[in-house]
């Protein structure tokens, strides 16, 4: 029944959108003004309507998923009894159907915002946002028109309608008791808010498009300029955001040792972002010079287009075999390509009937001008945007290609990491040089190159100073990292020598752009240090694990810990502690050492007291994930104090063993450390069992363990082991002391009401031992233990020094808040010249004027 009101919902929301979609065209074309506003008043109706059903659906979904609805295939697949209510909402979004419908949602919310500020904008605006809704909802329409043809995909088909599985056969009302659950590289913090970041920007990117669409079809071009301005900075800022926190999740998660891959999926998302970046210049440089309007209308078009040409690179299944971000091929590519031709063959027409209104100042430029530097820069983003994008594509250029019956694969950059970093480095360096001299055109009045030369001779001395420092302590020695940092120290100087006569006149003038390049500047020093100058910490000379099948480059880049054994290492002293188990209702460690199983997997006893601070105590039962162990180590550098790192192992049933790090930060670098192999229990080979004869207080030594034997006490509630009232339970209490610890093992010697016996032994992993108390002879006072010996407990890990990351974050912070302040300028701006405006068409309408405001570049200030 609630999928049943969900899909209904769906079906209300595309018909409402389309609907909506009608009366905008029927207002745009209509003549009376009275038409004009029963026709916009229908508009919005239907758009509410919409609203309201798409508002509907979510909440559907999302009751299905928080209420465990597996016979539905979306909870099934997703979904899991045991997920964490944060990691539930990660499950709405972690297919394509649910990041469908969170785009459609911010799409609401924008839409809605649109209709009450947009004015006599609103019916061609809200056409074209209309549409690009009307694509969104389709997605998930999940209609079958015939056998092989459907419009989108359902989130809520039942299970049963679409697995093949036997059971369904002989048992149709089948409900799964539990999910699928999480992809565990997705069960992370990162994951609840990075991807509606990412589709709040997708959605942001969308406005400007149609803003741009309206302001050609009304052949008012000039007038885009100001409308969408606050739109472009948001989409920058906000898709930048969202771009920072997937890289900070695979820094957090993956294990390929940093946080940007140049993974197809990444391209994806960094080529719009690219886009924008240079429509955001574009629009800077027509508000100061009246220039570059057709390509600030072209950037900010191709913006949304790439947005959704990215969307068909990762829903389409076309990246399957190159991304292990991609998602598969939900039947769904022939709708997206539609998608992405309509818009494109939009913008292409509407560009074309707008053309000859795109005026603007036809006065040359000079070396010696900003409009020079301005396009200087958006043509080196473009260039930037244009080498990401093509090898991207080139199993799109595959498809093309065996469509056309070529038979040719082309294959993508084999290591994508060199192939791309060799390319964008010298980007970075561009963009740092003409970045400066852009600032200093765009606020200083510069007229000959004597003026050009005063201004530049202060920051090219302290970058050639900084960068010769830097670059003799750090001994870097590639030629295009020496040039990146000087380049992003002299952008940096300009910046600050720019910035400082200008605080005092924060109130009326924006420091946005200066703190956004500050914050690019800084960013690109992270890069060029975390990046060009990691330190392998973990390198060593063998690994003499059993059975360790591993190629010569991981014995070189991997370190052997035995537990409780200090290794000495590139100036660090690390201690492999053991394994942990995370308690889920404390969310403290627990050594896998003192617990005993139960009959349920997610639950634990603590079989022995381990820590006098946690707060849990021998006999309590804690509910842990048994897929995931920690692995504590504690890490001490020479002449500081220590810390410990507890890297995780996940055992995924569909995924095998995944890898996360763990990562100690410090300001000027991070330790990044992840377990890279560990003991497989199927492996371990006991040597042949020893016996000795011992009394209470004796020793004895074997294979270099000390082991004495304490006590033997009747034990009158063994933990784990079921027993009667008759039953006689005997505990040894047995010290084992070795070069690096002492450990405790208590063997119990057990006599059933039947007299029979029974061994239990105590296992010490830490030292490879096992412990029994084989025979008792209490006449004597004698007693035999009988020790099986194995390796120690160990682990293999990865341990990297990313000296500087830090900056990285610190950069990325100062460009985002330094678009937020040209926001917030440009926000206040549009609101007065929307004031404005309405004035004059009030006026016009009253036949008071017909003239309309036009609103003057800023005024430039001579600091």
């Amino acid at each position: 029944m609630i999928g049943n009101l969900g899909h209904l919902s769906i079906i209300i929301a595309f018909v409402g959108i389309s609907a909506a979609i009608f009366a905008y065209f029927q207002e745009n074309q209509a003549s009376l003004e009275k038409d004009k506003k029963s026709w916009q008043m229908v508009a919005r109706i239907c758009f509410s309507l919409h609203s309201l059903a798409v508002l509907s659906a979510i909440g559907i979904l999302f009751a299905i998923l928080f209420d465990h609805h597996y016979e539905y295939d979306y909870a099934w697949q997703h979904a899991a009894n045991d997920l964490p209510v944060y990691y539930i909402i990660s499950c709405f979004w972690e297919g394509q159907e649910g990041s469908f419908l969170i785009w459609a949602f911010w799409n609401v919310l924008i839409g809605i915002f649109l209709i009450r500020s947009c004015k006599k904008w609103e019916p061609k605006t809200m056409l074209v946002f209309s549409a690009v809704q009307f694509f969104l909802v389709s997605m998930v329409l999940g209609i079958h028109i015939s056998d092989g043809i459907k419009i989108g995909n359902s989130p809520f088909m039942l299970l049963k309608d679409v697995s093949d599985s036997e059971i369904f056969k002989s048992n149709p009302n089948f409900i799964p008791q539990d999910g699928t659950g999480l992809n565990p590289l997705l069960q992370n913090i990162w994951m609840v808010i990075h991807p509606p970041v990412i589709f709040l920007g997708f959605a942001l990117s969308s406005v400007p498009f149609c803003l741009a669409m309206a302001a050609l079809w009304q052949k008012r071009p000039q007038d885009f300029i100001y409308k969408s301005s606050p739109w472009i900075l948001a989409s920058v800022g906000v898709l930048g955001i969202g771009i920072v926190m997937g890289a900070y999740w695979a820094y957090e998660t993956l294990n390929f040792g940093g946080y940007w891959n140049w993974d197809p999926v990444e391209n994806a998302v960094f080529v719009p972002w690219l886009a924008l970046l240079a429509a955001t210049h574009g629009m800077v440089l027509y508000r100061r010079k009246e220039k570059g309007l057709p390509l600030t209308l072209a950037l900010s078009m191709a913006g949304f287009i790439l947005v959704v040409y990215s969307t068909f690179l990762t829903r389409s299944g076309i990246l399957g075999e190159t991304s292990v971000h991609a998602f598969t091929d939900l039947g769904l590519s022939g709708q997206l390509l539609l998608f992405l031709i309509s818009f494109v063959i939009a913008a292409v027409a509407m560009f074309l009937y707008g053309r000859r209104q795109l005026k603007e100042n036809e006065a040359q430029s000079s070396f010696l001008s900003l409009e020079f530097w301005m396009m200087l820069g958006i043509c080196l983003f473009c260039l930037s945007a244009f080498q990401v994008l093509l090898p991207t594509s080139i199993p799109v250029f595959n498809v093309l290609l065996e469509m056309l019956g070529i038979e040719k694969s082309l294959a993508p950059p084999a290591d994508q990491v060199t192939f791309y970093s060799k390319f964008q480095i010298w980007f970075g360096v561009a963009f740092c040089l003409a970045s400066g001299l852009g600032q200093i055109f765009y606020w200083k009045r510069i007229a000959s190159k004597k003026m050009l030369e005063n201004e530049l001779g202060l920051p090219i001395i302290i970058s050639l100073v900084l960068t010769s420092l830097f670059v003799f302590l750090a001994k870097t020695q590639d030629i295009s990292y020496i040039f990146l940092i000087g380049s992003a120290i002299y952008l940096i100087a300009v910046s600050l020598q720019i910035m400082v006569p200008l605080v005092k006149n924060i109130q009326r003038t924006s420091l946005g752009g200066i703190l956004a390049h500050v914050g690019m500047a800084v960013m690109l020093l992270g890069f060029v240090y975390s990046a060009g100058h990691q330190k392998i910490i973990s390198k060593n000379m063998a690994i003499n694990a059993p059975e360790s099948n591993l190629p010569v480059h991981t014995v070189r880049d991997n370190l052997l810990l035995s537990q409780n054994v200090p290794k000495q290492n590139q100036g660090f002293e690390l201690i492999y502690k053991g394994a942990h188990y995370k308690d889920r209702e404390t969310g403290k460690l627990i050594p896998v050492q003192t617990t005993l199983p139960t009959w349920n997997d997610h639950e634990k006893i603590i079989q022995n007291e381990f820590s006098s601070n946690l707060g849990i105590h021998k006999g309590d039962t804690i509910t842990i994930d048994p897929e995931n162990i920690y692995y504590n180590i504690r890490v001490r550098e020479t002449g500081r104090s220590g810390f410990t790192l507890s890297p995780r192992m996940q055992n995924n049933p569909q995924m095998g063993y995944i890898a996360s790090p763990d990562i100690q930060s410090f300001f000027t670098k991070d330790i990044y450390t992840h377990v890279t192999n560990f003991p497989d229990p199927e492996k371990v080979r006991w040597n042949p069992a020893e016996k000795r004869k011992i009394r209470v207080g004796e020793s004895f030594e074997l294979q270099g363990l000390h082991l004495t034997l304490n006590e033997i006490n009747l034990n009158e509630d063994p933990l784990g082991i079921p027993e009667s009232e008759q039953d006689f339970p005997l505990e040894a209490s047995v010290t084992i002391r070795d070069q690096y610890g002492v450990y405790t093992a208590k063997p119990i010697y057990h006599i059933d009401d039947k007299r029979s016996v029974r061994l239990f032994p105590d296992e010490i992993k830490a030292i490879g031992t096992k412990v029994f108390l084989s025979k008792v002879d209490p006449e004597n006072q004698q007693y035999e233990l009988m020790v099986m010996t194995s390796q120690r407990d160990w682990i293999t890990i990865e341990s990297i020094e990313m000296p500087f990351i830090s900056l990285v974050w610190i950069g990325a912070l100062l460009m985002t808040i330094g678009i937020g302040v040209s926001f917030f300028f440009r926000l206040v701006e549009t609101r007065e010249s929307q004031m404005e405006e309405d004035f004059l068409w009030e006026a016009s309408w009253n036949g008071q004027s017909s003239s309309r405001i036009q609103v003057k570049p800023e005024t430039s200030f001579n600091t």
